[in-house]
């Protein structure tokens, strides 16, 4: 499957519906465009990051409302034209109301079974096109079930897909890492998290983890762990679907201390992932959350454009390293577990970390070729970056 090499939207009609029903489909397209577009502003940084789920009120200067998008709500069919413009009118609707981040559900059945059909691709295309005709500062997302390999043609060229691929995998891989306190799973996905191209990045949420999301990680947990993830949630859901509710519902019972720094812990890891991070509304109540927000902004390291790699930390905790297109890199770890651990699987002066480096989280600053920051307390995070 590989996606139309244009960024046009009149030519994916044309490709989706055939030259004159794909014209006269363009033709409504033209009428539902605003007479004037949007103007260009700076595009989306670390200033942006603080990603919020639809309906909050209130948002800050620096945040972005989530809007979801489920394709198949009202069943419609995208076989024909009308309906593909339809969802598209209701999408522009919302540009002119200010939305800036769209998250499109279900677009890998969006043209019916089997899913990931080349069309679901034009699909995309063109909504992204249809929407920076009327707003060049829209981002869309796409949400996708299917492993990574599989998503690949919706990043397209950088120009004719999605800006920002959804990972499904990160709760179930956070819960079953806070279950067991060990970091195989989580350390595994992280260092196969890469970036095929440059101009699009990935959208991780912490919510409450999508059924439909379970399979992903298959080839990471072994069918009993997961099953035992899933029942644990049945338990709840009486409770909010909220990512902390899952996360106490799955691990095991703390005192409220430890239970907040595990919290902080999840979304330490969140915040320290390549891409873009979206909070659901409980997270809010973390203490110490907005000092998280503020410590990735203030480092380029952590643009939502760069790379990352993996390193092995010991079995409970969680390393990577985070490296900015400019060049800045934070060194990035966390503890997995509610007792202290020292890490000794890692030689940071053979991976370049020489000299004095400054954590983020804390203002320590350390030799990282001495033994002092090779330990973390019970949940604690470090994000060092050259002093």
């Amino acid at each position: 499957m590989s996606p139309c090499q244009c960024a046009d939207p009149y030519a994916l009609l044309n490709l989706l519906y055939g030259t004159k029903d794909g014209a006269a489909a363009g033709d409504t397209l033209r009428q539902l465009l605003p007479a004037t577009p949007a103007a260009a502003v700076a595009p989306v940084d670390e200033n942006h990051i603080a990603l919020s789920t639809p309906t909050q009120k209130g948002l800050s200067p620096n945040e972005l409302l989530i809007h979801n998008i489920d394709l198949l709500v009202g069943s419609p069919d995208y076989h024909n034209p009308q309906d593909l413009l339809a969802v598209t009118q209701t999408l522009l609707d919302d540009v002119q109301h200010g939305a800036r981040l769209f998250r499109l559900q279900s677009i890998s059945r969006a043209w019916g079974n089997p899913p990931h059909q080349p069309q679901n691709v034009l699909i995309l295309g063109f909504l992204r096109a249809a929407l920076l005709l009327a707003d060049p500062n829209v981002l869309v997302a796409a949400e996708l079930e299917a492993p990574l390999a599989v998503r690949a043609p919706y990043f397209g060229n950088g120009e004719n897909a999605a800006h920002l691929i959804e990972t499904g995998e990160l709760p179930w891989l956070l819960l079953d890492t806070f279950t067991r306190e060990e970091s195989d799973s989580l350390q595994a996905w992280v260092n196969d998290l890469r970036l095929p191209i440059t101009d699009i990045t990935f959208l991780h949420r912490l919510a409450w983890p999508n059924r439909l999301s379970a399979p992903l990680t298959e080839e990471l947990l072994n069918e009993a762990r997961l099953i035992s993830l899933q029942s644990a949630l049945a338990d709840r859901d009486a409770q909010p679907r909220t990512f902390l509710n899952a996360l106490a519902a799955a691990a095991p019972q703390l005192p409220p201390e430890l239970s907040q720094r595990r919290a902080l812990a999840a979304h330490a890891i969140l915040l320290a992932l390549t891409g873009l991070p979206a909070l659901d509304s409980a997270s809010r109540a973390i203490p110490e959350l907005d000092a998280l927000l503020h410590a990735r902004a203030a480092s380029p390291a952590f643009s939502p454009w760069g790379a990352q790699m993996g390193f092995p930390c010991g079995d409970a905790c969680l390393g990577l390293a985070r490296i900015a297109p400019n060049g800045a890199m934070a060194f990035c770890i966390t503890n997995l577990s509610a007792h202290p651990q020292h890490i000794t699987a890692l030689d940071a002066a053979a991976l370049g970390f020489t000299g004095e480096w400054r954590d983020l989280l804390s203002g320590d600053v350390m030799n990282l070729i001495g033994e002092e920051w090779r330990n973390l307390e019970g949940y604690q995070s470090r994000w060092w970056v050259k002093k």
